[in-house]
């Protein structure tokens, strides 16, 4: 039993939630979490209802418990002698930090890369798990292309810094903003200072191809894959930066910049 036939119906959240569990035949909240755990819903069904949780904020919240019991079923079933959880118990006291150098190492592969692109218009800021490419010589806090790291993993386009007047950024060149919104592989959403955002739409041929939710679940590519994934960075941010949107990034940097 999938819901990917309801999936592909693009109706209000409120109505798709409602509708994916009356087609199924689902009557109680019961039932769905039994599904979810036996696995007989997708990968691609559990995404869906997290991109919409804010619909149904009591389902949603179900759901978080279904998909954390899900993922401990699958879990248990790993552990099934003692030395396999001897080795789990000391790969989770250094969980945070494997994570860590592994993104690390991919930060450093993409930086090395750009430093010796030839860029003559954009420049890169690494601090921490963020990268920030932003015009030359403007400061990393002017309008800027990020792909941000930290919990979640996202490129989105950022104004909100001490740079840029937020309200003239929203004022003169909101007419833009649909231009930049066009750069995105998949536009995922958009919000305060954020003109436009895609969240972890990386591929490595593996059941969460587009939808990876987290530094956590992107960290073992970043590390072991690494050349691949630094490729998929730099493409997209390569499409923010044509001459046609570099004369936009510069126009908001000239007309919205903060009077010292």
């Amino acid at each position: 039993m999938t819901l990917n036939s309801c999936i592909s119906v693009r109706l209000t959240p409120e109505i798709r939630l409602e509708q994916a569990l009356k087609e199924e035949g689902v009557e109680d909240l019961a039932s769905v979490t039994k599904l979810f755990i036996s696995g007989e819903f997708t990968d691609a069904d559990l995404t869906y209802f997290y991109e919409n949780m804010s619909a149904h904020a009591s389902l949603g919240l179900d759901l978080w418990n279904i998909a954390a019991r899900r993922e401990r079923e699958i879990s248990l079933k790993l552990l099934d002698s003692p030395e396999k959880w001897e080795t789990f118990n000391r790969l989770a006291l250094y969980h945070n930090e494997i994570i860590n150098d592994w993104w690390a190492k991919l930060q450093a592969e993409v930086v090395y890369r750009e430093q010796n692109s030839g860029m003559s218009d954009w420049e890169l800021f690494s601090w921490e798990n963020l990268l920030i490419w932003h015009i030359k010589g403007e400061s990393e806090h002017s309008l800027s292309v990020q792909l941000w790291a930290q919990g979640y993993v996202y490129l989105r386009v950022y104004y909100g810094y001490v740079c840029l007047s937020v309200s003239k950024v929203e004022e003169i060149c909101k007419s833009k903003f649909d231009a930049i919104k066009s750069c995105f592989d998949r536009l995922d959403g958009s919000e305060d200072n954020i003109i436009g955002r895609e969240n972890g739409n990386f591929s490595f041929g593996c059941k969460n191809d587009g939808h990876f939710h987290d530094i956590a679940s992107l960290a073992w590519y970043a590390g072991n894959r690494t050349e691949e994934f630094a490729d998929q960075i730099i493409a997209k941010v390569r499409k923010f930066q044509t001459p046609e949107m570099t004369a936009i990034f510069k126009e908001i940097n000239q007309k919205c910049r903060k009077i010292q």
